[in-house]
């Protein structure tokens, strides 16, 4: 008894080992895509309000607040890079950078003053990026942060803009969108577990090759 109940803490501790190493190693890898990413949408936003678009609304004060946030953004994005590159993994460091890409995307929403915007998708993305922490309490938080951001922006621009019924998402399409961020989190979730699952069954001894701070 005694022998079955150590082979099982073992195996308990190399699968706590293994998901903690994997969360640190997913973080990295969701910040240089982050990283890569930024640059991007935004380089697509110079390019639109300057080039592309004749609307002289991307200009002028919408223009300085979305290179406002997106330069924060990235000042954040920087700052994690560095603290990974040191290997410090603090258990509630998921769940911050979660909350802080929300915040962003969010914030990204209510200054560019566009109920339509094709912006709402980079909430699936974050839920995406969640299920690389191998750990189902940044799932949780990314959905339901995603649904309660979606519900702000829609709240900035009914009662803050006050945008005519006529031009706002229609109810049935807010539902459903609302419906699918849900339904993401919940494969999210099971990505998680199904993984955690493989982890459990292919275990061995705990061999890790750096350490990573607790």
């Amino acid at each position: 008894m005694n022998e079955a109940t150590d082979a099982t803490e073992k195996i308990e501790s190399y699968v706590h080992a293994s998901m903690r190493m994997e969360a640190w190693a997913g973080e990295v890898r969701v910040n240089l895509i982050r990283l890569a990413a930024l640059p991007m949408f935004y380089g697509y936003h110079v390019l639109n309000a300057f080039v592309i678009s004749d609307d002289p609304a991307l200009l002028g004060r919408l223009h300085q607040a979305v290179s406002l946030v997106v330069f924060v953004w990235a000042a954040g994005a920087v700052l994690l890079h560095v603290v990974l590159a040191h290997r410090i993994m603090r258990p509630a460091l998921p769940l911050i950078v979660i909350a802080w890409d929300i915040v962003m995307v969010t914030a990204l929403l209510c200054v560019g003053e566009n109920p339509r915007s094709m912006l709402v998708t980079a909430w699936f993305l974050i839920i995406a990026s969640a299920s690389l922490r191998f750990s189902l309490p940044p799932v949780y938080l990314s959905t339901v942060g995603s649904l309660l951001g979606y519900l702000v922006f829609l709240g900035h621009a009914r009662y803050v803009l006050q945008v005519p019924d006529e031009l706002l998402v229609p109810r049935t399409n807010q539902m459903i969108f609302a419906i699918t961020i849900a339904v993401a989190g919940l494969l999210a979730g099971q990505s998680v577990r199904q993984a955690r699952r493989i982890a459990a069954r292919t275990s061995g001894p705990v061999q890790p090759a750096n350490k990573v701070q607790q």
